[in-house]
């Protein structure tokens, strides 16, 4: 079950059931992690390129040693801009930071993975399913004051997906059948 928008005739999977239990814990944990938190432990984050996209999205950057860090990112959008074109979704990615030379400054390599359920229609074709992708990142971040921060990364990832296509809602009530769209 899609936890940002109704399902389109999507059966309830269990790996759907886990995504928002997951992202449940997330929120729980980012809650009681530890309220006297400090930046040098804890760094709150977020991907002002998504917030562009009608994306909204949260991370959180957990130290885990002298030169690790593990960050947990949600984000989902449950915008319609119109019928035919839409990009509704749900991610939760992880990822594991290895800092060269200070933590959170400088250079960085990492190991990332996202788990994302989306419902998408471009022109004449729409989209609905799950995607799976694990991968290699490298950044570089910068400490612009005591409160800022500025991070750009890229990386190379392997994505498999489980999709079902169809075509757009040409109104409210009308959805795909087995013989394609319904035409007026």
């Amino acid at each position: 079950m899609n936890i940002l928008f109704e399902p389109c005739n999507a059966p309830l999977r269990a790996g759907n059931r886990w995504c928002l239990q997951a992202g449940m814990l997330f929120f729980l944990f980012l809650l009681l992690y530890n309220p006297c938190a400090s930046a040098q432990r804890l760094s709150l984050k977020t991907n002002v390129l998504e917030w562009g996209v009608l994306s909204p999205n949260v991370g959180a950057e957990f130290l885990l040693n002298d030169q690790m860090t593990l960050e947990l990112t949600v984000s989902g959008s449950p915008f319609r801009l119109t019928n035919d074109l839409y990009l509704k979704h749900f991610r939760l990615q992880p990822e594991l930071k290895y800092w060269f030379l200070t933590l959170m400054t400088g250079h960085y390599v990492g190991f990332t993975a996202f788990y994302s359920n989306y419902d998408a229609a471009f022109g004449g074709n729409a989209y609905y399913g799950e995607a799976y992708a694990a991968g290699f990142t490298y950044g570089y971040h910068w400490i612009l004051s005591r409160h800022w921060n500025l991070e750009l990364s890229t990386g190379v990832d392997c994505c498999t997906t489980a999709r079902q296509s169809m075509c757009p809602e040409r109104s409210m009530e009308t959805r795909t059948r087995r013989d394609g769209c319904r035409h007026r």
